[in-house]
C-alpha cells in the first residue's frame, strides 16, 4: 500500500476536514507532553494532537497516524481521527485511523486516558480503527468508543507528563516500596531503595543482570502515577537515564507489585502495563519478574533513615 501525497490528495483532505466539526480539548490538557504508551512527546492544542505515532502498524503504513483532529466528544470521551488518510487499492474513498480518548486530567501537569476502541479489522494489536467517514456514522462517540466503562481493566490506562514542569512529575512511591530490599538471585543480586527520596527508586548492582530490573542502566527512577486493584499496585516509572534505547532500557516502564511479609514480587514492561498483568508473571515484553526481600538490618542504620521501612 503506498499513500498518493498528490496535490488531489490534500485537497480532498482539506475538504474532507471543511465538512467536520471538531471537538476541542479542555484547556488544562493543552500543551506538549511526554506519552507513556508509545515513550514519546504529543503536542496538544484546541483540537488538535501531533506526535500520537503508532509503532511498525502493519496496515496504517507511511505514517498517517502521527497527526490527528479531535471530531467529537461527549462527556470525559473524545473521538480523534488521523489528518492524513490513505485507501486501499479496490476502494475510491479514503479510510482515516480513529479512535477513543477516555481522558482524566489528573492535574496541571499530568493527564491519563484509557483507550477505549475495540482494534478494527486489520488494525490488531492496535486499539483503533481504519474506517471510511461513511461508516462513521452521524455519532462517532457511540461507533469508536465500543468498549464500555464496565470493561475497562485497571491496566488499561495510559500517562501523560508536560514536559515543561519536569520537577514536579515525581511523587511518593507505594507505601510497600518505602524500604530497602535485595533480590536473592546470585546472577542479578540488585538492591531496591526508596529511603533516600519517597519519590524515587535507587538500582543499584544490576550490572549482571541480564534483564535491568525497571528497565533503567543508571537504575534511577521517578514515581509518577499509580492505581490498585485489590492487593496489587500497577505504578508508572519514569527513567532518568540521560538516553534510552527502546531495546534494553525504557523512558517509562510500568510495574504490578505485590508485597507479602517482608518481600515485594513485581514484573514489569516498557510503556504501559497489559491487561491482566500479574506481579509472579512475566509479560512478553517484560521477560522477567523480580523478587526482593527486605534485609534482617534492624539494628543497623541506612543513610538517614532506619530500615527497613524509611522509619
Amino acid at each position: 500500500m503506498k499513500i498518493d501525497f498528490s496535490w488531489s490528495l490534500l485537497l480532498i483532505l482539506l475538504e474532507v476536514a471543511g465538512t467536520q466539526s471538531l471537538c476541542e480539548f479542555p484547556s488544562t490538557f493543552q500543551g506538549s507532553y511526554m506519552l507513556s504508551k508509545y515513550n514519546s512527546v504529543v503536542n496538544v492544542n484546541v483540537s488538535h494532537i501531533d506526535g500520537l505515532g503508532l509503532i511498525d502498524a502493519p496496515l496504517l503504513e507511511g505514517d498517517i497516524g502521527k497527526q490527528y483532529d479531535c471530531l467529537a466528544n461527549n462527556g470525559s470521551k473524545y473521538v480523534i481521527r488521523s489528518v492524513l488518510g490513505d485507501k486501499l487499492p479496490s476502494e475510491a474513498e479514503f479510510r482515516y485511523i480513529f479512535l477513543c480518548m477516555d481522558l482524566t486530567v489528573v492535574s496541571d501537569i499530568k493527564a491519563t486516558f484509557v483507550q477505549a476502541t475495540k482494534t478494527g479489522p486489520g488494525t490488531k494489536p492496535y486499539d483503533v480503527k481504519f474506517l471510511k467517514l461513511s461508516e462513521v456514522g452521524s455519532d462517532p462517540v457511540s461507533r469508536i468508543c465500543d468498549i464500555p466503562e464496565s470493561s475497562y481493566l485497571t491496566t488499561m490506562y495510559s500517562v501523560f507528563l508536560k514536559t515543561s514542569n519536569h520537577s514536579s512529575w515525581p511523587r511518593t512511591c507505594p507505601t510497600e516500596l518505602l524500604g530497602v530490599y535485595n533480590t536473592q538471585d546470585p546472577s542479578c543480586p540488585a538492591s531496591l531503595d526508596a529511603c533516600v527520596d519517597n519519590s524515587y527508586i535507587q538500582m543499584d548492582n544490576t550490572s549482571s543482570c541480564t534483564i535491568l530490573p525497571l528497565f533503567s542502566a543508571n537504575g534511577s527512577v521517578i514515581c509518577v502515577h499509580e492505581v490498585r486493584s485489590g492487593n496489587i499496585t500497577f505504578l508508572h516509572v519514569y527513567n532518568n537515564d540521560n538516553e534510552v534505547n527502546d531495546t534494553n532500557t525504557f523512558r517509562y516502564t510500568c510495574i504490578a507489585l505485590q508485597k507479602e511479609g517482608d518481600t515485594i514480587q513485581l514484573s514489569q514492561n516498557p510503556g504501559d502495563c497489559v491487561a491482566n498483568q500479574r506481579p509472579d508473571t512475566a509479560t512478553t515484553l517484560g521477560k522477567t519478574t523480580f523478587s526482593f526481600t527486605q534485609p534482617d538490618l534492624t539494628s543497623k542504620w541506612h543513610h538517614t533513615y532506619f530500615v527497613p521501612n524509611c522509619t
